[in-house]
């Protein structure tokens, strides 16, 4: 009857993607797109740059830079989610990380014997699956609540300087 209270796996993610989004976090989506997407995503850019001032391209650097970027995104995050004492169903996360690590791992060798265009989307299938795999390793985050932030500081400051303080 314990299980019962359990949610489901696919559940859990489900309300973990609601996270930041619901009620909107506007620093959580700050962090996403200028320091996840823009700055970590630094070599992409310069390399989509450098394809473009050629005669002739070939994408082969940009969908490397493309699969380096969404394999550090995806391995650091595992990391953060199987560190996560707040998830659920470990068992089945487990067993669903490993099919997916089989996945994106499929998804990085192949898109370097594909023509340049099918390359690309792999590679954009890759990194939106990274980006999906760091939101839930993220999105219980305390340091992108302000809040929380706070309320940390004045527990820390009452605990250190008194009651008094406020």
């Amino acid at each position: 009857m314990e299980n019962a209270k359990v949610p489901h796996f696919f559940k859990e993610i489900k309300e973990r993607m609601k996270l930041q989004f619901y009620p909107f976090n506007d620093l959580y989506l700050t962090y996403l797109v200028f320091f996840v997407l823009l700055i970590g995503g630094i070599g992409i850019w310069v390399s989509i740059f450098q394809e473009f001032n050629k005669e002739v391209a070939n994408y082969t650097n940009v969908v490397l830079n493309m699969g380096t970027y969404y394999l550090a995104l995806i391995t650091t995050s595992y990391i953060d989610i199987t560190t996560n004492d707040k998830i659920v169903n470990k068992k089945s996360l487990q067993v669903y990380s490993f099919i997916f690590l089989f996945i994106v791992a499929s998804i990085f060798v192949s898109s370097f014997f594909l023509i340049d265009k099918y390359s690309l989307l792999l590679s954009s299938i890759g990194i939106i699956l990274g980006l999906f795999i760091w939101h839930l390793a993220n999105c219980e985050n305390e340091k992108f609540n302000d809040e929380s932030y706070s309320a940390k500081i004045r527990a820390g400051a009452k605990n250190t300087h008194g009651k008094g303080w406020k």
